[in-house]
């Protein structure tokens, strides 16, 4: 049955997308009585920056004459607000409808979503891992003002209870490696070698794999389901491999200044102390750009635009995107993601 069809004959099922709708308020409360300022991110984009895995939207515009340009639909805001930023603009955050292909759809996933993006000037990882944690307990304070559900910051998704009270777990990758797969990270630089621990593993179709396949498939297997199910988590300090918009940690250089964020299983955002030098964003830029082509991914338009606007100076700064769709499923203990939209 189409969406409207469900929400015209059950009323009480617009619950779970005015909880989405909650949650965008409380953003918005949040970062405004910070002094943040909302940036208006277009949807359109004349290119983006280069990763190797990311499936994007070529969109094909035609003008009076007939001549047709490409445009991309944005599968994150990150090119406007770095552009914004080294132009000037400060803390700042976006709320706004971004896309990407993917190879299926299911009850996560959706080629169009809602993302929250914000930047803190000054700051790090470990800061956006304190700014998610306090904003998190806010939204589900909102939630329960709104519906009259009490004080609890106790939320119940598929059954499960999470608990938002004090500090959220963070674990390292390194030790998360070492931990729930037996890896030492710096046992897996080459390769060669990350194949052959995999393989001894059990991980026998790894073989044509390149470094990040293989990673992936070793933490959806081996880490993923050892994270906390009963609070909220970070999980921190990725391989460098895996992060061409990131800043390299100073003590440790196998690892880049990323964090994810996971609740209920799921992974709802991930953030990074963000690279600030132009010139090294666009060798990072050329690498991932050939390994695209190297996997036979379709070629996307170099963004010489934003690596300019970073070499004209860019504030050192930490930023993050969260998908706002799958944690108002979370909150709203909705098992798929249209309940929480009107399509």
């Amino acid at each position: 049955m189409a969406n409207w069809k469900e929400l015209k004959n059950d009323p009480t099922k617009w619950d779970k997308i005015f909880i989405k709708e909650s949650i965008i308020k409380t953003i918005r409360k949040h970062f405004e009585a910070k002094n943040y300022h909302e940036l208006e991110s277009p949807i359109l984009a004349p290119s983006l920056p280069q990763e190797r895995y990311l499936d994007v939207i070529p969109v094909n515009i035609t003008d009076k004459k007939g001549n047709i340009n490409i445009a991309y639909l944005i599968p994150s805001t990150e090119r406007y607000n770095k552009i914004a930023l080294s132009a000037g603009i400060g803390n700042h955050f976006v709320i706004t409808k971004v896309f990407r292909g993917l190879e299926e759809f299911g009850p996560n996933h959706t080629a169009e979503f809602t993302m929250l993006e914000w930047y803190e000037l000054g700051h790090n990882y470990f800061d956006l891992m304190a700014t998610t944690e306090k904003l998190f307990k806010e939204i589900k304070q909102d939630i329960n003002a709104k519906f009259h559900l009490g004080d609890s910051l106790e939320i119940i998704y598929d059954g499960k209870k999470i608990s938002l009270e004090g500090e959220f777990p963070k674990i390292s990758i390194r030790n998360a490696l070492k931990d729930f797969s037996g890896i030492n990270l710096e046992e897996i630089q080459d390769i060669e070698d990350f194949r052959k621990v995999a393989k001894e593993k059990g991980y026998s179709e790894v073989e044509e794999y390149d470094w990040q396949t293989i990673f992936e498939l070793i933490f959806a297997n081996d880490i993923e389901p050892n994270l906390p199910e009963d609070k909220p988590c970070f999980v921190y300090d990725y391989p460098v491999q895996l992060c061409p918009l990131t800043k390299t940690n100073a003590k440790d250089p196998l690892v880049a200044e990323k964090v994810e964020i996971y609740l209920a299983g799921k992974e709802v955002g991930n953030g990074y102390t963000e690279l600030t030098d132009g010139v090294e964003q666009e060798k990072r830029f050329k690498i991932e750009q050939q390994a695209r082509k190297d996997l036979g991914k379709p070629e996307v338009a170099f963004d010489y635009e934003m690596v300019e606007a970073m070499k004209s100076g860019m504030p050192e700064v930490a930023g993050i995107g969260i998908g706002l769709d799958r944690l108002a499923m979370i909150f709203a203990d909705a098992q798929n993601i249209r309940e929480v939209n009107i399509n």
